[in-house]
């Protein structure tokens, strides 16, 4: 058994919501500020330390945040993606480190202060790496979020095309009235036809 696979007091689980009642039975604790629950400092008796080992380790942390992650996004979350996601140091690409958020204009300036949140010119939105707060990003990882920035952006295209047509309207009846001021008057045409 190596360093990694030893339990401790204190330590956190990842438990799904449907055994949290099993780990409340057990003695696990909530820490106020954290989504997971803990093995109690002082175990409740009867209770072996290695009762929680279910709960612990790299597949117990990758489910739990599968399930955490599905219920922020409101439907399934691909857990190989997720689990790409918790070892991305094996992963050659720096892009792959990258989640994106979906951050709404009027949000920009909040989301710019999150340590570990950078604008990512190539994909034209904000991205947050490892280092990151999941409770600081996480706001702009739900429905609601991606909702509002798709009308942000909606409204910016929206926007930017009104205008675009304003000005060649603008540029259309500039042409005509100086077209109009280049031709000579009626009265001057109509003497030439005469003559």
């Amino acid at each position: 058994m190596s360093d990694r696979d030893i339990i401790r007091p204190g330590d956190p689980l990842y438990v799904p919501g449907s055994e949290v009642g099993m780990a409340h039975s057990l003695g696990a604790v909530m820490v106020e500020g954290d989504a997971r629950l803990f093995i109690p400092s002082i175990l409740p008796d009867g209770v072996i330390i290695d009762a929680f080992s279910r709960w612990t380790g790299q597949v117990a942390r990758i489910v739990w945040i599968g399930e955490l992650l599905e219920t922020i996004v409101g439907g399934p979350v691909d857990l190989m993606d997720v689990a790409g996601l918790l070892s991305s140091d094996q992963s050659d690409s720096k892009q792959d480190k990258f989640v994106s958020l979906y951050v709404p204009s009027f949000e920009m300036d909040k989301a710019r202060r999150i340590p570990g949140v950078h604008w990512d010119r190539r994909r034209r939105l904000y991205v947050a790496d490892e280092t990151a707060d999941f409770l600081l990003v996480h706001r702009y990882l739900t429905p609601s979020m991606r909702a509002a920035w798709i009308s942000d952006r909606n409204l910016d295209v929206a926007m930017a095309s009104m205008v675009k047509a304003r000005a060649m309207i603008a540029d259309k009846d500039d042409g005509e009235s100086i077209e109009r001021e280049l031709q000579p008057p009626a009265s001057v045409k109509d003497g030439a036809d005469d003559a």
